[in-house]
């Protein structure tokens, strides 16, 4: 079936015929869903969080990977831990904004082919306590542009807190372009001392894919699988690099430093353990 005669469909219909909608919105432009910058609060590689567009309750928000998977079970650990820490910050947030009572969680990813995401819901103090809220009748998202500069504004900051540290014990793969013992393609004169590349398929905050050293690897190599150790920040720049090194390898903070020194002498740098 054409792109035009899918986009007459609506999102169960997609998904009885195994095309995730979420996908198939992402893919066309918004075009299942419409444009939603009037809803969303945050956005990253791993996760997209947005207000619900046919909300059971005002604050009803809905937090969604990036990557396709039909629900939890599929979804590494690292990631449902990422949504679980997101989902706590914001219904503290959401109390605070909307002065809600409870904010409820609940997950429902079904049929063939559906993206996995979670719902939180708030309860307000005239409404009752229980599953009722969950299957509240939906209304109308009604934009209210205070509420969203604070929500987000709130949740850029955990974010920034968040992204220094979430990444430790991620297990990655990396693709090495510049071995050990090669030189820097721009500066010749710079001889890496450790494999070094990107992780792909995650972007960093410079708009590429994510930089990765590898220690613990004394040869060249064209990829490794590993984990994520530490994270190099470098003072005013928007690089941040991720130390990569094998299962149950724990350098310290001093080995890091001296297997990265080549490069990173030439900038004020924190290494986050």
């Amino acid at each position: 079936m054409k792109i035009e005669e899918l986009l007459k469909l609506s999102p169960g219909e997609l998904v009885d015929m195994g095309i995730c909608p979420t996908c198939f919105n992402r893919e066309n432009d918004g075009a299942l869903y419409g444009d939603n910058s009037d809803k969303l609060l945050y956005q990253d590689s791993d996760i997209e969080c947005f207000f619900v567009g046919n909300p059971r309750a005002d604050g009803h928000m809905c937090i969604s990977t990036i990557k396709h998977y039909h629900d939890m079970s599929e979804a590494p650990d690292w990631l449902n831990e990422k949504i679980v820490r997101f989902s706590k910050t914001f219904m503290k947030i959401i109390c605070d904004v909307y002065k809600c009572e409870r904010v409820y969680l609940c997950t429902m990813c079904d049929g063939p082919n559906n993206h996995y995401h979670v719902q939180l819901i708030p309860r307000y103090a005239h409404e009752k306590r229980g599953s009722t809220n969950f299957v509240k009748a939906r209304g109308k998202y009604r934009y209210d542009q205070e509420k969203l500069d604070s929500i987000r504004n709130q949740i850029a900051e955990y974010a920034s807190k968040e992204g220094r540290s979430n990444n430790i014990g991620r297990k990655v793969r990396v693709t090495i372009d510049r071995p050990i013992g090669t030189p820097h393609p721009e500066y010749p004169e710079l001889i890496y001392e450790c494999n070094y590349s990107y992780v792909k398929g995650i972007i960093a905050a410079d708009g590429e894919e994510q930089d990765a050293y590898v220690i613990g690897i004394s040869e060249p190599i064209a990829s490794f699988d590993g984990v994520v150790v530490a994270e190099i920040i470098r003072e005013n720049d928007a690089e941040t690099k991720w130390v990569v090194a094998p299962q149950n390898v724990k350098p310290t903070e001093k080995e890091i430093r001296g297997a990265v020194n080549f490069q990173e002498k030439f900038f004020k740098i924190e290494v986050v353990l």
